[in-house]
């Protein structure tokens, strides 16, 4: 009778969030850079976007500083990273993403990467790694880069043909993704449709998941929403199939396409702690869903078992129904933090 009687306090508290309060997208922590060219000729520019998830831009500001045009991102530590390109030599660059400095950058030392096109950025467990193409070689050396010093070392490399523009890594499968787009035409081995894979971080080989659909540039992995893609627009992924949909109707290529307009380099702030042991997912299926709060509500009575550093939603020690409830609101895409200790 108890988890009954809680139940319905959860249904009609959920009820009444739903239909009474707004639910925004989040825009705290998914960012892009959007080159663009404005109605005079020759005038390219790029600005820093803060996206929401259903894809509209919340703010945004010019991207300034010595800077000279930016590809791929990455957080790392809290800190925004990207590769910056000046008369084809890529270099490893920060800046702010939110404040008053929003879209200053530098260098991180004089150093380039000693790489070139670096277009893929990401953080895999503390370790930034890069791709980079090799037009002449047709494929991707994937490098593991040096914060301070934005030195790349190569890891491995990709097929023939096989040109990574986006890396992301997805904490809790524990798996580095990458955008391939298509190259080699003419060749037997012509890669020729935008297409998802899975690389390994070892070696830098690449196992092929699944077309696109859409061209993608910028790739990153979401606490809340997965996998993510932008290039004309903002996309989920489909991590066992490749397939992107499109979420919302903004256009960050103003239907211009092309070379000079569009988001290339995207990259999303993720929690510190979230891995393997993800907050409000009792099921561990990497979701949070109604499921999960049950396991949770059943949990804070005693008839099943989870850890603390899952279910304990508020951080607050012990799981009882008011964390069952959080991770249902969070399940359903109300502007609600996790707070779940760590294991």
């Amino acid at each position: 009778m108890r988890i009954h009687r809680i139940k319905l306090l959860m249904a009609a508290a959920l009820t009444a969030a739903i239909f009474f309060q707004p639910l925004p997208g989040r825009a705290d922590n998914i960012y892009g850079t959007q080159q663009r060219l404005d109605n005079q000729p020759g005038n390219q520019f790029q600005m820093l976007l803060e996206i929401t998830e259903n894809g509209s831009t919340a703010s945004s500001g010019f991207v300034f500083g010595p800077l000279q045009g930016l590809y791929a991102h990455a957080f790392l530590d809290g800190r925004l990273y990207a590769s910056e390109f000046e008369a084809d030599v890529y270099y490893l660059a920060s800046l702010a993403h939110a404040g008053g400095l929003r879209g200053q950058g530098a260098r991180v030392s004089g150093a380039s990467f000693g790489m070139p096109r670096v277009e893929g950025l990401t953080n895999v467990d503390g370790q930034l790694y890069a791709s980079s193409l090799r037009e002449p070689g047709h494929e991707t050396v994937i490098a593991t880069v040096d914060k301070d010093t934005g030195l790349a070392t190569e890891v491995g490399r990709t097929s023939r043909n096989v040109m990574i523009v986006g890396l992301a890594y997805d904490p809790v499968r524990g798996k580095m993704y990458g955008a391939g787009a298509p190259f080699g035409a003419g060749e037997a081995s012509a890669v020729n449709t935008p297409n998802l894979y899975e690389i390994d971080t070892t070696t830098g080989a690449e196992t092929f998941v699944g077309e696109f659909g859409v061209r993608i540039e910028g790739l990153a992995w979401d606490e809340n929403l997965g996998l993510i893609g932008t290039f004309e627009s903002f996309y989920t992924i489909n991590q066992d199939t490749g397939a992107a949909t499109q979420v919302g109707s903004a256009d960050y290529t103003e239907g211009a396409g092309g070379v000079f307009n569009g988001v290339w380099g995207l990259a999303s702030l993720v929690p510190p702690g979230v891995g393997g042991a993800l907050c409000g997912d009792a099921n561990s299926d990497g979701n949070r869903t109604a499921g999960d709060a049950l396991i949770a509500l059943k949990t804070s009575v005693g008839s099943d078992s989870c850890l603390p550093c899952i279910c304990d939603a508020n951080g607050q020690g012990g799981i009882t129904a008011t964390d069952a409830l959080l991770i249902l609101q969070f399940g359903v895409g109300q502007n609600i933090t996790l707070a779940c200790p760590a294991c």
